[in-house]
């Protein structure tokens, strides 16, 4: 009453109607204000409580109060309170987690609450449910659902993509936008500058340039993906195998599976309120992570061998007598490459040509014999023409197998040094014979251009060489350099033609013709200046004389790593890219990391929207690629138990752009998806324009020569890379020379950077999809029909003459096993089928329960019989029932992805234990190439048949178990 006298007191001073409305409209006013603090207050103080009593966990509050939902017209949704404090509220009926009060530790890796939770708070957010399943979700996200992309399995037509309405339910305006906005974000301009900012200096692994490339990825990576990063870069280099290390790349507390809803604080790295708590830093005040919603970036540090050159010569001269024991030199190579034109990056630094891990050594007065390319073909075709290596220099060119095992198989043979030279007849049709001029002027090879690389003999064992399987931490265990059986025990040198050429000319009518060696000019060349065709030697009166010294030391390399963490933590997308290069590298790699840029700026841009994947995606820059694959295996050996259990596929970028002709390798079960990716986006090259889409080959198999190895052939991870590569009739790509530089990208490699652009599409939707399919889009059925052609392939090997037993080997095991595997994924496709159907009709039901609701307030309707309706009803059935979707999804999503960990046998192949996939492995005398079912093959075409039925037998051992681990029990 007294506030009623007072407000009449009040209106009369003002006077009149018009004041009197003014000051109730502003009283009103005023009372919706403190009602709406009230709610807000009372909603908070309920999660509260419910934190206090049962352990919940509150997300950090500046984070989750943005409006992020992306609607269809593009607009941001509107918050709800219930979108922050449904992560306080339990999921049904939550499973005791191990660290709950009272709880025992228990952990179904189907049905967790934790990873259920991420799956049901993406699925709500993704069908935009206004009063989403589990106590209220916000619109956010992605369609979770694209079965016609690969999710449901090969041959399958049915298309169960969601949408933000039940009327929508056959495709989906929030996928579209979301992907339409990270396609809109990669551009030509952005991948020059990248480009130009790895290639304007040399960054050989574990050089001060390599450091600052690594310092520069972390620290662009966290801007892009809004990230506050540190004052101080120290405090995100971690030493590998420390306690940040560990942490950092597995989330939460070290625990692999998912993220603990039970801990009792959530720090972010990159947040003002874990910058400034001592409680989320660990020792020497480095970020203590902890269960984590927000993107991360950090380095790790191992320490690994690698070597630098001293000290390098070749000298061809007369052979010794006793009258001139030290005969003056014919020809003295250059070993170096010229500093031509105006490239601006060549006269600032020249990088040593040199072969990594090579062995330190001098060779005097040695004659040379010509091996061809190096291949095993190539030495046995000497061995039967009576031509010996022993005690002999090896001359070889590029192409063929990887170089390590050009030295190796010379080694195998008695010589003393190897050297590898690149020969003209590899360009096509660009060369100076047929009237193109050499780079910088035009297209040709430059004559002085050389190889650099490394001998490591990568078949048998990738990474650093002294810790074959284990992590390099700074205190390991090590081998002695002799006891490294990938190290070669011969010196090497890489040679330019130009080089090579006088000791071609000195070889002439000596040995045998190249005509002689193989078939038509399998054994010739085309170095300009040599009269007829190629002679194998040994010339009697022209030797050599070489050095080759380095260190071999132990030392830092950087991997660099960022992560965006999804709904779900126990499911992780690897997207990896190597940084080091043997010079400048603007095609290998820094066509791959101006690509990374565009598509980590493409993510950062979903991200500052709200976007948050399905799945946790990690991104890593590998350092010491070129000695050997080092940092990805390093990583490898680090991680494999977490790799195992969490990671769903392995997609890599090595060079992204060579040339024109796009192309890739990948896992049968994968190439599905990346067709489709690869349809949606441009061809750059295409004479038909805007209606020329790129197309991604099918049955190319992983071999090895990238960072996929580690993943794909000792983890059994499924793993893919692409790139456009040279054609014969594009400009001539400088491999590992100086003049792969931004120069010669910006004039011939892709000087409209239109390639760059269409690289960072494809791989980035595949990524998208990847994540964010609710089924993986892993193929099962795919990769059976090819374990078919596998198996035939095999069957039609001609048996070696003294290969009587791989004859007679009974093969019916092998094509048994496989027709299980096709069966055993048939029904898999049937089992994701059927949940699709289930689901459709579920998300139905969810929006109708959304609307009776909305349209039933209890105090205005009641039924028939007076009493009023059950609201909660149907929101619970309809919860219950994606609870049990969801369970099976997650069931047969697990099966999907451990397919590929079925072909890992513990004991490995036959003489070379690290590569353990019975599927696919590089060839043992190739590198590069794959060899499919190599245990089988490898026995019947390098071993003379021994052993070809217990490899069928072992084989077929695995095939049974991974079709038995196919099939559902129980899903309807």
């Amino acid at each position: 009453m007294a506030d009623e006298k007072k407000a009449t007191v009040h209106v009369a001073e003002e006077g009149g109607v018009v004041a009197q409305a003014e000051y109730f409209d502003r009283l009103a006013k005023r009372s919706a204000r403190r009602h709406r603090l009230v709610t807000l207050a009372t909603l908070f103080l309920c999660g509260l409580c419910y934190y206090l009593l049962f352990g919940g966990t509150l997300p950090d509050w500046p984070h989750e109060l943005q409006p992020i939902s992306l609607m269809s017209d593009g607009s941001q949704g509107h918050w709800s309170p219930w979108s922050w404090l449904t992560h306080a509220l339990p999921l049904g009926h939550r499973p005791a987690c191990a660290g709950h009060r009272g709880g025992k530790p228990t952990h179904d890796p189907f049905n967790d609450s934790a990873s259920e939770y991420g799956y049901l708070s993406y699925l709500s957010r993704s069908v935009g449910l206004r009063k989403p399943l589990h106590h209220a979700l916000s619109v956010n996200g992605i369609a979770c659902i694209d079965a016609s992309r690969g999710g449901i399995g090969f041959g399958n037509k049915v298309d169960v993509s969601i949408a933000s309405s039940p009327s929508q339910l056959e495709g989906s305006n929030l996928e579209q936008m979301y992907e339409s906005l990270f396609l809109s974000i990669p551009s030509a301009e952005g991948a020059r500058a990248a480009n130009l900012l790895y290639a304007n200096h040399t960054h050989v692994s574990s050089s001060k340039g390599d450091r600052n490339t690594a310092i520069y990825t972390a620290k662009r990576w966290g801007e892009l993906l809004g990230v506050q990063m540190p004052e101080k870069i120290g405090k995100i280099v971690y030493e590998a195998g420390s306690t940040e290390s560990q942490q950092a790349v597995k989330g939460s507390d070290g625990e692999s599976g998912h993220y603990h809803h039970h801990h009792r604080r959530r720090r972010h790295f990159g947040t003002e309120s874990s910058k400034n708590s001592k409680g989320n830093k660990g020792k020497h005040g480095k970020p203590h992570y902890g269960p984590t919603t927000d993107p991360r970036v950090w380095i790790d540090t191992y320490h690994v061998w690698i070597n630098t050159p001293l000290n390098q010569s070749l000298v061809l001269t007369a052979s010794p007598s006793a009258a001139v024991p030290h005969p003056e030199p014919i020809f003295t190579a250059s070993l170096t490459e010229d500093q031509v034109g105006d490239d601006p990056n060549i006269p600032a630094e020249v990088s040593p040509t040199y072969h990594g891990y090579s062995k330190s050594g001098r060779v005097d007065y040695a004659q040379v014999v010509y091996a061809n390319l190096g291949r095993k073909e190539d030495y046995d075709a000497l061995d039967a023409a009576g031509i010996s290596l022993q005690g002999r220099v090896a001359l070889v060119r590029y192409g063929g197998p990887f170089r390590g095992l050009k030295v190796r198989g010379a080694e195998m043979r008695g010589a003393v040094a190897c050297l590898i030279y690149t020969d003209p007849a590899e360009d096509g049709a660009v060369t100076l014979a047929n009237g193109y001029a050499a780079y910088p002027d035009g297209p040709a090879r430059q004559p002085s251009s050389i190889q650099r690389g490394s001998v490591q003999a990568l078949s048998f064992y990738p990474g650093d060489p002294s810790t074959p399987g284990r992590p390099s931490y700074k205190n390991a265990t090590r081998l002695l350099p002799h006891e490294a059986d990938s190290l070669p025990a011969i010196p090497s040198l890489p040679l330019s033609y130009r080089d090579a050429a006088p000791l071609l000319r000195a070889l002439q009518h000596h040995g045998r013709p190249a005509s002689a060696m193989g078939t038509g000019r399998d054994w010739d060349g085309a170095v300009p200046g040599i009269a007829g065709e190629y002679w194998t030697g040994p010339a009697p009166d022209v030797v050599v004389s070489l050095q080759n010294f380095g260190e071999l030391a132990v030392r830092k390399i950087w991997n660099a790593y960022a992560v965006i963490p999804g709904h779900v933590a126990d499911e992780v997308v690897v997207l990896g890219n190597h940084r080091d290069a043997w010079t400048f590298g603007a095609a290998d790699p820094s066509s791959g990391s101006a690509v990374f840029e565009q598509i980590v700026n493409g993510l950062g841009a979903m991200v500052s929207k709200g976007w948050k994947p399905l799945r946790t995606i990690m991104i890593a820059s590998w350092d010491a690629e070129e000695f050997g694959l080092v940092g990805s295996t390093e990583h490898a050996e680090d991680f494999p138990d977490w790799i195992k259990a969490n990671v769903i596929m392995y997609l890599n970028l090595d060079i992204a752009v060579s040339g024109s002709a796009f192309g890739g390798r990948a896992s049968p079960s994968l190439v599905d998806l990346l067709a489709d990716v690869a349809a949606k986006v441009d061809d750059p090259d295409s004479p038909l324009g805007a209606n020329g889409k790129l197309a991604f080959p099918r049955g190319h198999a992983l071999g090895s020569g990238s960072d996929f190895t580690s993943y794909l052939q000792h983890l059994g991870i499924a793993s893919a890379d692409m790139s456009f590569s040279r054609r014969e009739t594009d400009p001539v790509y400088h491999y590992h020379s100086q003049y792969d530089s931004f120069n010669w990208m910006d004039n011939f490699g892709d000087p409209s950077w239109k390639r760059h652009v269409a690289v960072a599409k494809v791989f980035g939707l595949a990524a998208l999809r990847s994540a964010s399919n609710l089924f993986v889009p892993i193929n099962t059925t795919a990769y059976a029909e090819e374990l078919g052609r596998y198996v035939q392939n095999v069957e039609r090997l001609p048996a070696a003459p003294a290969a009587a037993t791989s004859a007679a080997a009974d093969f019916g095991p092998l094509r048994r096993g496989v027709k299980r595997i096709v069966d055993a994924a048939a029904a898999l496709d049937a089992t994701k089928e059927r949940l699709a159907a289930r689901l459709r009709k579920a998300l139905k039901h969810a929006h109708e329960a959304d609307e009776i609701e909305d349209q039933l307030p209890a105090e205005k309707h009641n039924n028939h019989d007076g009493s009023r309706p059950d609201r909660r009803r149907g929101r619970r059935e309809a919860r219950q029932e994606l609870r049990r979707i969801i369970t099976e999804i997650r069931r047969v999503n697990a099966k999907a992805t451990k397919f590929e960990q079925g072909f890992i046998s513990e004991d490995g192949l036959v003489g070379r234990p690290w590569y353990k996939h019975l599927g696919v492995a590089p060839g043992r005398y190739l590198g590069y190439g794959a060899t499919t079912l190599p245990g089988v093959t490898e026995s019947i075409t390098l071993d003379g048949g021994k052993g070809t039925q217990e490899e069928i037998d072992r084989l077929a051992a695995h095939l049974e178990k991974i079709a038995a681990r196919l099939l559902v029990a129980g899903a309807q």
